[in-house]
């Protein structure tokens, strides 16, 4: 199944130091059937016609990620509430840093019309030199890179 041009749409750019930018939850469930959320910007994850490519820091969403091999994405607009279900496809190999990569199984797209009366206000963050050096942005862009290109981290 194709990525929503809707997502490709959302995460397409680089968040920028000063500016809001969106948070993309990414789900997975654990090992007793819980859910968990993990917090991604758009350094961290990109979307292609054919894949969504994360980087996953969180040692609790890698486990749950290697466990189960799925994971919902949550991608909201100001006129889309989008559902992503994936299959992983490729992990990498790096234990800090989860390279990994996934097909979508199903997407849920719910558009939000004028006739609603208002547009959603996704979630965002202020991002700051801080954050971009906390969570190595630029390491990220590499290995999103790599993803892009097919190649194992």
């Amino acid at each position: 199944m194709k990525v929503p041009d809707e997502v490709i749409e959302a995460v397409a750019g680089v968040p920028v130091v000063g500016e809001h930018d969106l948070v993309l939850p990414l789900v997975t469930v654990g090992p007793h059937g819980h859910p968990h959320v993990c917090l991604l910007g758009r350094a961290e994850l990109e979307a292609e016609p054919d894949a969504v490519h994360a980087v996953v820091a969180g040692s609790r969403t890698q486990a749950n990620l290697r466990e189960r091999g799925q994971a919902g994405l949550v991608v909201l607009t100001p006129f889309a509430a989008i559902d992503l279900a994936l299959d992983v496809v490729a992990l990498g190999e790096d234990p800090r840093w989860l390279p990994v990569s996934f097909a979508v199984a199903s997407a849920d797209v719910v558009a939000v019309g004028p006739e609603w009366g208002a547009p959603l206000e996704p979630a965002r963050f202020l991002v700051t030199d801080q954050v971009v050096a906390a969570e190595d942005w630029p390491r990220a862009q590499r290995v999103l890179a790599a993803l892009r290109e097919g190649k194992r981290t």
